[in-house]
């Protein structure tokens, strides 16, 4: 779906979102992870 719609834009769009998605990535993954660790912390403790 994200690689149709980055085809139909022009290069330095296509250039503009890409550097801007690699900036963005890592911030998203390191909150996900964060997130699923905090609630496999509560799940450990609602087990024990």
């Amino acid at each position: 779906m994200i690689e149709a719609a980055v085809k139909n834009l022009s290069p330095e769009k296509t250039e503009s979102i890409r550097s801007w998605y690699e900036q963005v990535r890592p911030i998203i993954v390191d909150a996900w992870s964060q997130r699923d660790r905090a609630r496999s912390r509560m799940g450990y403790r609602i087990i024990r």
